[in-house]
């Protein structure tokens, strides 16, 4: 068998010799392009000089073939400049600001770039560490210049509300900040670099005019803390260009540059009173009070409490995978079993048996047991193989896919973005891999195999040496020891690997993948790549301790089986010599075989226990979400069903509502009432951590009510299921969502309508022109070196061009700018036609021409739907039907605009907030 069973193994080598050979050149392929130097031109960086920050010649910028570029561009930027660029959103300013910072391709053209970058991106970046790590991003503490910055920056006030001021935990993606504190926040980083010149990319869009003055007055003007710095600024607030000393104006890539005498800074505001002002204007008051206790909900998730009983264990693991599955693999294993124990009894007998003349006939009987055995467990190993892998493997990991995202969409929001980037991942995919995969062969192949072939064993003991039996308890207690010390030494190395390595992980995944460019352009590759290299160090002296442990483990074991065959031996040799008992080399063969079989399955029985206890954790931990985790209202509640036609006028109301994030928070929206009459416009406005995002929440049951109720059109919403609400509300969202797919899935993911539908909805709001231009997508089947010579086609498939419905939106919209997202999802509110639609600062990152044109489509489109409208603009509402003003969770004000103007009131200071800020300017 063992001749036949190499001569397999050789021949299969060689078949496969051939597919081993392509792989490896592949390989080698795909290393090359990663060892290759980069060929691709960008921007030159040198040192600051005191005459020129920015220096273009000719420049023509590309990002890829086919692709969006900017036409040839000639600029000189002198140092300590204050620079505006402006134009209509997807003229190309983000991509100026890119090429500006190195990471947007020269193709041709001469420039340069003199001093270090600070970058402000549109859409800050934000890592799970305290806020102080945020803004410090690796660099050395300075507590003076700290405050500082947190000060000019407006996030003094909301450095006091956290809990623990500034070594307060901001989480993933900034889940707890507001989207004016990311910004703010990213600024501060920005400024804590003291660099030469500063790149912000749409900065004051996310603030509101309050908080804009204090950053323009702190930060941008020419007395600011950055006045002596050249400061390239885009922007859509055209009040700010008169302070600059050159307008950039961006039509279609193409470039027109302004000189101008810039105006200086009114001080119109007491300093001393703007600076109380700002306070309380940048107070994050809704924000900061999700914030208290966060500690708790990062480090004490409900996944980390596992399920305390085995057989509750066993028995989910069972019906996830199925009786009839379970059921064949047990029976498979026990007919392996029985097969192994029959032919150990064989060998056994032919090995004891003494006689000549029939060990002639035991060995040939012997062979052909042992031969058959052997074929029909490797069959049998096949057969579960398969069984394990198709059925069981496969009917786990789609069963766990469907419930793993069934709670995620289900999960209520605060608890789901207050998830660490860990936890999410190991759901979807440690979780996973180690339940649906590693589990069942762990406890099949593994752990029920080897527990049967322990008792076959015994069994055989029992059978041929009961004097063997005496040592079962010895063994058995011998393992359980080096387990307990093997077990404790491991259990410490895998709380170290978790509370140390997997944290500094995720902390630098998330920087390296997600923050690559800003690194880049703050300079700062090399301080976290010695990052790397210290967790990189970190880990090998985790292996170096993990291979220690092995190899100590690997001694103990020989050493017991040495000592284990040595006491057999010299207990039959004692038995010959003293007690005259006659034992012949087989015998003693047999003997010693079956006492190191007995010690070696038992000792394996022990160590799979360890290895399935691990396995198990995770599906304990993974049955903890499933059953524990927090979970949305029913999503459809079959006896509470409003009609089809439900809201027929999108009358909303508020009843004494009060609304808070956690039992343990106060409001953030306090005892509210008022009505929104049916078809009405209405604006809501208010200082930053008013509450206004709040009334969103509330609006869409994202959080539910403390008290009080909400009623749309007679109707309770707190009764009906969350499918029902939803569905029948419109939102266009500060931060537009759009995934990966063509434009006419985005827009209509259900397919409802039909494309003569959709193009009049894209044609109504003016973005078929994005629609001309072809984005590529790779589809079909993977391409190989066999099927096409060309290195870069290689596993992505056919490319494609799509245009017209089939555009392709790339993951997150990415191929788009913001404002061209929030047309697509102002077309998609228009498509869909509900009768209330929510705009929760939708116009805030779009140029001026472009919010007149959104508003003129709200206006003439939505005429017959009730609309409500956040804005930091006030002029977005200034023609509303009514205001609504937001004071700390409370209804301050609700009239119509020109009733709030003629009154001393909240909104009349707030119109004379943005005067003041466009009058300085």
């Amino acid at each position: 068998m063992g001749s036949i069973e190499s001569l397999t193994t050789f021949t299969s080598t060689v078949a496969r010799l051939g597919k081993m050979l392509e792989d490896i050149r592949k390989n080698l392929r795909f290393l090359q392009r990663y060892i290759e130097p980069d060929t691709t031109k960008y921007i030159e960086r040198t040192s600051a000089t005191n005459d020129s920050a920015v220096d273009f010649d000719e420049c023509v910028f590309l990002w890829s073939t086919n692709s969006y570029s900017l036409a040839p561009i000639t600029l000189q930027v002198k140092a300590g400049d204050f620079v505006t660029v402006v134009g209509r959103i997807g003229s190309g300013k983000s991509s100026f600001l890119s090429a500006i910072c190195g990471e947007m391709p020269l193709t041709s053209g001469q420039g340069c770039v003199h001093g270090r970058i600070g970058y402000v991106q549109q859409k800050p970046w934000i890592m799970n560490a305290t806020f102080r790590d945020n803004v410090l991003m690796g660099a050395d503490f300075d507590e003076a210049y700290f405050s500082q910055v947190v000060d000019a920056c407006a996030l003094a006030a909301d450095v006091e509300l956290f809990p623990k001021g500034d070594l307060t935990m901001i989480g993933t993606n900034g889940v707890n900040l507001s989207g004016g504190q990311k910004v703010r926040l990213a600024l501060a980083r920005a400024l804590y670099l003291r660099a030469d010149i500063y790149v912000l990319d749409d900065l004051l869009s996310a603030v509101d005019p309050h908080v804009e003055r204090h950053i323009v007055e702190r930060v941008l003007a020419a007395d600011g803390i950055i006045g002596h710095k050249t400061r390239i600024l885009v922007t859509h607030a055209e009040h700010l260009v008169p302070l600059s000393d050159t307008v950039i104006t961006l039509v279609d890539g193409g470039m027109s540059v302004a000189r101008q005498i810039p105006l200086t800074l009114g001080n119109v505001v007491n300093e001393a009173a703007e600076s109380k002002g700002s306070a309380r204007g940048s107070g994050d008051t809704d924000c900061a009070d999700q914030q208290a206790g966060e500690v708790d909900i990062y480090n004490k998730l409900p996944g980390y409490r596992a399920v305390t009983s085995v057989w509750s264990t066993i028995r989910h693991f069972i019906q996830l995978s199925g009786y009839g599955a379970v059921a064949f693999v047990m029976i498979t294993q026990c007919t392996k079993a029985y097969a192994l124990y029959y032919s150990e009894s064989l060998r056994t007998r032919l090995m004891t048996d003494g006689d000549p003349a029939t060990m002639v006939q035991s060995l040939k009987h012997y062979l052909v047991v042992n031969a058959l055995v052997e074929i029909g467990r490797h069959q049998l190993n096949n057969l579960e193989d398969w069984a394990r892998t198709v059925v069981v493997s496969a009917t786990l990991a789609e069963k766990m896919r469907r419930q793993v995202i069934g709670l995620i969409l289900s999960m209520p929001l605060p608890l789901l973005e207050s998830l660490p980037y860990l936890s999410k991942s190991c759901l979807f995919h440690q979780s996973r891999w180690s339940v649906s995969r590693a589990l069942p062969s762990t406890l099949s192949r593994e752990t029920l195999h080897d527990s049967l072939s322990a008792v076959s064993t015994i069994a055989q003991v029992v059978k041929s040496s009961p004097g063997l039996i005496l040592l079962c308890g010895p063994i058995i207690a011998l393992n359980y020891a080096i387990e307990c010390w093997y077990g404790d030494t491991a259990s410490r190395l895998v709380d170290v690997r978790r509370d140390s390595l997997d944290q500094h992980k995720e902390q630098l995944e998330a920087v390296f993948q997600s923050n690559r460019p800003l690194l880049r352009v703050h300079g700062m590759t090399r301080t976290h790549a010695d990052k790397l290299c210290r967790f990189g160090f970190m880990k090998l002296q985790y292996a170096s301790c993990v291979s220690a442990v092995n190899g100590s483990l690997y001694l103990t074991t020989t050493l017991c089986t040495e000592t284990i065959a040595t006491a057999v031996l010299t207990f039959k040799l004692y038995q010959q010599l003293y007690a005259s008992i006659p034992a012949s080399p087989g015998e003693l063969d047999a003997v010693t075989s079956l006492a190191l079989n007995l010690f070696h399955r038992t000792r394996r029985v022990i160590t799979q226990k360890s290895l399935s206890d691990i396995h198990t954790e995770h599906f304990s931990r993974y049955i903890a979400y499933m059953e524990g985790a927090p979970r949305e209202r029913p999503r459809i509640i079959e006896d509470s069903r409003p009609h089809a036609s439900w809201p027929e006028t999108g009358k909303i109301e508020f009843r004494q509502y009060s609304l808070r994030y956690r039992p343990e928070l106060k409001p953030v929206l306090n005892s509210l009432s008022f009505v929104i009459h049916s078809k009405e416009r209405v604006g809501i406005v208010g200082r930053t951590g008013a509450g206004k995002s709040s009334l969103t929440n509330a609006l869409m049951r994202l959080v539910e009510a403390d008290s009080g109720s909400i009623i749309i059109d007679g109707t309770d919403i707190s009764t009906i299921g969350l499918y029902d609400l939803r569905s029948r509300i419109s939102i266009i969202p500060q931060d537009p969502s759009l995934f990966e797919g063509t434009i006419r899935d985005n827009l209509d993911p259900t397919h409802q309508y039909t494309d003569d539908e959709v193009w009049a909805a894209i044609n109504t709001c003016n973005i078929a022109d994005l629609l001309d231009t072809p984005t590529g997508k790779y589809i079909e089947k993977p391409v190989t070196a066999d099927d096409d010579d060309d290195d870069d086609k290689i596993g992505k498939g056919r490319w494609v061009e799509g245009t017209g419905l089939d555009k392709w939106i790339e993951y997150n919209g990415s191929n788009f700018s913001v404002g061209q997202r929030q047309l697509v999802s102002l077309c998609r509110a228009l498509l869909w036609r509900r009768k209330i639609l929510v705009l929760d600062e939708a116009t805030a990152n779009v140029d001026n021409e472009t919010d007149r044109t959104m508003q003129s489509i709200i206006r003439q489109e939505f005429k017959d739907c009730t609309v409500l409208t956040i804005a930091h603009r006030l002029n977005t509402i200034m023609d509303s039907d009514r205001v609504l003003v937001m004071d700390e969770g409370k209804v301050a004000e609700l009239d119509t605009p020109a009733n709030l103007l003629a009154r001393d009131g909240h909104f009349s200071k707030l119109v004379e907030s943005m005067n003041l800020s466009q009058r300085q300017a």
